[in-house]
């Protein structure tokens, strides 16, 4: 009925949508933070990719980390590991997939 080059345009299309609503929501976050006088560090750890996204360190140097996935997605097996590391060293950290978590995250930081 569909050809596979029909199917193959859907699927990448269906990727690009939800990788270009997660960007977003992270570029979104953002330019709020860094508004904020909030310093928004992307944690490219070249050894270990589990790490989440970004560390934002607020104007009284706390600091926090935040995971973005796609509506609804979770984090992978290790990236879910790193983050119970993490907690258990008292960091707060947080996984956004919307823009209405991320605006809880805002004002739970009082960042909002």
């Amino acid at each position: 009925m569909f050809d596979s080059n029909f199917v193959h345009s859907l699927v990448n299309g269906v990727y690009e949508m939800n990788t270009a609503l997660e960007r977003h929501i992270e570029n979104k976050f953002g330019r709020h933070v860094r508004r904020r006088q909030c310093e928004y560090i992307k944690m490219n750890q070249q050894n270990d990719s589990h790490w989440p996204d970004r560390l934002i360190v607020k104007p009284d140097n706390t600091c926090f980390f935040v995971e973005f996935k796609r509506e609804g997605k979770l984090p992978r097996p290790a990236q879910e590991a790193k983050i119970k590391d993490l907690k258990t060293r008292n960091r707060r950290v947080y996984v956004i997939d919307s823009e209405a978590l991320m605006d809880s995250v805002l004002r739970l930081e009082n960042l909002l």
